[in-house]
């Protein structure tokens, strides 16, 4: 039988097989459209300690997407830390906010524009602090410009969380597509 990943049809897999599988996917990718806010629940678990979440996306305008934990249909919305590195062209800029309301969970696209990010959620569900890297493309003005956006942050309040939620203001929304995947790491 082949090794896996390399699954072939008809093969049987033991349980040793499929426990040394690092990326697992958890959910079916969900697609959403035209939403002002939306919210990912029940996707993380004791099934694994950390997760991958990839997004592909469009904003309707100018704002950044807020991200915050979420846990039995609330979002908890205090004690967010979070350092950025933004490159654009030749600029490099670095930001830093401590104790906000959320993170910057998707950059805008300016209505006119898809982008995408990947981000690794560390620990949410053990009653832990939850650490963030979000890796992202942006593309603002036109896809001869991309940006690359960086963001290293996390959620200092020690609880167990089942999910995530997004907003944007101004009326603003969003439409794409998501998928999360549990690390065996």
């Amino acid at each position: 039988m082949a090794t896996p990943p390399d699954f072939v049809s008809g093969a049987v897999l033991e349980a040793a097989q499929l426990n040394k599988i690092a990326v697992w996917q958890t959910i079916t990718t969900t697609t959403f459209s035209a939403v002002s806010t939306l919210n990912i629940d029940n996707v993380f678990s004791a099934d694994f300690r950390n997760y991958w979440v990839t997004f592909d996306y469009t904003t309707s305008g100018a704002n950044n997407a807020t991200l915050q934990m979420r846990v039995s249909g609330s979002n908890a919305a205090t004690n967010y830390n979070q350092q950025n590195l933004d490159v654009n062209s030749t600029t490099v800029t670095a930001t830093r906010s401590t104790g906000a309301t959320g993170l910057t969970g998707l950059w805008s696209t300016n209505g006119a524009f898809s982008s995408h990010l990947s981000m690794y959620v560390f620990r949410p569900f053990l009653a832990e602090p939850t650490g963030f890297t979000i890796i992202g493309g942006e593309n603002y003005a036109a896809y001869t410009a991309p940006l690359i956006r960086m963001l290293q942050g996390n959620h200092s309040t020690a609880t167990s969380y089942t999910g995530l939620g997004y907003s944007l203001a101004g009326g603003q929304t969003m439409t794409g597509r998501y998928t999360v995947y549990g690390l065996r790491i």
